[in-house]
């Protein structure tokens, strides 16, 4: 489970170029006679963010910090050059206008004359004080996640690599955020970056009633998207969502509401998905991972709603109790059903042809498929095969002719790839197991899916994907019918 806190402003950071041996070594390379040192130095300019923080009535917040008015006094600067890593601690001054390192011997890189040194940086850290004593972090330059866990916050995340050239004196532009260290405790050294952006929070909190009409604390998950203006999707900013928690203490369950960071880019509207799908609780069974609630909210809606003293503390929801959610900005995706549907006609001559739809109602896929004419006795692969959304935009799937067949007349599953795209879902009894034909050629398929966040990416715009169902006289991957889905109703 991932849960954020919420807090932060952000201000940028712009930065010299950087290197230098690290304080706890005594040599440096030596640059040799046609080599030369090239000095580096950070320099830091602070926006009108700087120290804004979120400030939140609910109790459970009151612990939450906020930016640090603590004066920059040194930089703690880790890096590589040479295959060889190095840390220095530089101190930080200010000219009235904007922070910057003062001058460090351990700042100065080798590089050779008329040439140059890849410099990696790997490590961004600014405290108050001696970090060795009595400073404390108060901004950082975040780190990416293996995991991405926060894409679409980083422009630039360390670390990143960058050249210095005999002569030069580059500069780099560093991203700083607040620092708090229960993040740190929470998810390692791994932070979000953001260049004129302010973090928002929202929040949510929900309840559960089964048909008994009993209330329970809901378990639930969060995926967040920004989208464009079309609301197509952008960026996952959750890397596959987050949890809220339920804690237990003597027989009685608790839960704080569940605060997502947004990032809010300054003098721009920004717009979120946010989906809530609903988790079996400790206390109660549900349709795990259904799709409850959706929305697109801008950052303006949000700051309207959620984001000042007098304004409410999160959105509550209430599944299946009869009750308003408060406010009312969220959908509920069950209340309209999509159908596509489609005749899937032969391929290879294989005389198969197919009936098939899809019942599409907010992440649930009541899938049909009537086919006739294939091969008796056998298993059938069928899949929903269609292309990836790039940077929101969806290409169409399309069935290929059999003129992208090779030289052998015959088109296989490579061949036609390019035309109707990699599998997005497989069709599928259970498991890896596929209907098998009954002895005249003929099968009935259906089965309802609950898709996951991830799943539903790729498949959003059904009428740009395609059912291609396989196998024929044994071989399990040829093509023998394909059909592109159209939204009927």
């Amino acid at each position: 489970m991932k849960k954020f806190n919420l807090y932060l402003a952000i201000f940028s950071m712009c930065a010299l170029v950087l290197t230098g041996c690290s304080k706890d070594e005594n040599e440096k390379m030596n640059p040799g006679e046609d080599s030369a040192f090239v000095e580096i130095t950070f320099g830091a300019s602070l926006d009108e963010l700087v120290n804004r923080a979120v400030q939140v009535n609910k109790d459970h917040f009151n612990q939450i910090p906020t930016c640090s008015d603590a004066t920059p006094a040194v930089a703690r600067i880790e890096f590589s050059y040479g295959g060889q890593n190095y840390s220095t601690d530089v101190d930080i001054l200010f000219d009235g206008t904007a922070y910057f390192t003062d001058y460090s011997e351990a700042l100065k890189i080798p590089v050779a004359n008329n040439g140059t040194t890849t410099v990696t940086l790997t490590g961004f850290m600014v405290y108050d004080g001696d970090p060795d004593t009595d400073g404390d972090i108060i901004w950082i330059a975040p780190k990416s996640s293996e995991e991405g866990q926060f894409d679409g916050y980083v422009d630039n995340p360390l670390p990143f690599d960058f050249d210095v050239r005999d002569g030069t004196k580059p500069y780099i532009d560093i991203e700083v955020l607040c620092y708090d260290r229960r993040m740190v405790n929470e998810y390692g050294y791994v932070f979000f970056e953001l260049e004129n952006t302010e973090l928002i929070n929202f929040c949510i909190f929900g309840n559960f009633c089964p048909p008994s009409g009993r209330h329970y604390l809901a378990s639930y998950s969060v995926n967040v998207w920004t989208v464009d203006e079309n609301g197509n999707n952008l960026v996952d900013l959750y890397d596959g969502g987050i949890e809220n928690m339920i804690v237990e203490e003597d027989g009685q369950y608790s839960a704080d509401p569940l605060c997502i960071v947004l990032p809010d880019r300054l003098d721009e509207t920004d717009r979120y998905r946010i989906e809530i799908r609903i988790q079996d609780g400790p206390d109660y069974d549900a349709n795990e991972g259904e799709l409850i609630r959706t929305a697109i909210l801008t950052d303006l809606e949000i700051r309207t709603f959620f984001d000042g003293d007098d304004n409410l503390e999160y959105y509550h929801f209430f599944e299946g109790c009869g009750e308003s959610d408060d406010p009312q900005i969220f959908d509920d995706p069950r209340d309209d059903t999509m159908v596509y549907k489609t005749c899937a006609k032969e391929l290879n001559d294989s005389g198969v042809i197919a009936l098939a739809s899809v019942a599409k109602t907010g992440n649930k896929f009541d899938v049909t498929v009537l086919a006739t004419n294939t091969t008796a006795g056998m298993s059938h692969l069928q899949h929903i095969h269609g292309f990836a959304p790039v940077q929101g935009v969806q290409q169409d799937a399309t069935c290929p002719t059999m003129d992208a067949a090779g030289a052998d007349g015959i088109l296989t599953l490579e061949e036609g790839v390019p035309f109707y795209g990699p599998v997005q879902l497989g069709l599928s009894v259970s498991g890896d197991q596929y209907p098998v034909a009954d002895a005249n050629g003929n099968y009935i398929y259906e089965r309802v899916f609950t898709l996951s966040a991830d799943e539903m990416e790729n498949l959003t715009s059904l009428d740009k994907n395609v059912i291609v169902i396989h196998g024929l006289d044994g071989n399990a991957t040829l093509p023998v019918a394909c059909g592109e889905l159209s939204l009927v109703q």
